[in-house]
């Protein structure tokens, strides 16, 4: 995301000003994500995890891929996301829940590898 203005630089706050989009970030930090792996870990039902990646989305703070019948999410990292991430990065060894949230994800991961 290009930062071009005032408003977009509060944009990316308002992405991030929610505890379910903080969750998502989390996640998708490491590498892309699809939507029904993020459900699992994070435990939130498909229609609320799709709700808060279209907020993302229209922030550009994430982009979409389809990948057969799957979409899958990514970061798009600036130099502010990049600060921001590194804030999150912090975060999770003060909220077990952002931990809690990777360890489900790789769980899943290994689980549809094996």
């Amino acid at each position: 995301m290009s930062i071009n203005s005032l408003e977009d630089f509060v944009g990316l706050f308002e992405a991030m000003g929610d505890v379910t989009r903080i969750r998502i970030i989390n996640l998708l930090i490491q590498n892309e994500v699809c939507v029904k792996d993020l459900c699992k870990a994070i435990q939130v039902p498909q229609p609320r995890i799709s709700k808060h990646l279209n907020i993302l989305k229209n922030k550009d703070f994430v982009k979409s891929t389809r990948k057969g019948p799957f979409i899958y999410y990514k970061l798009v990292i600036g130099d502010f996301q990049q600060t921001l991430i590194h804030c999150l990065e912090n975060a999770r060894k003060k909220f077990s829940i952002l931990r809690s949230d990777l360890k489900r994800l790789e769980s899943i991961r290994n689980s549809e590898q094996s």
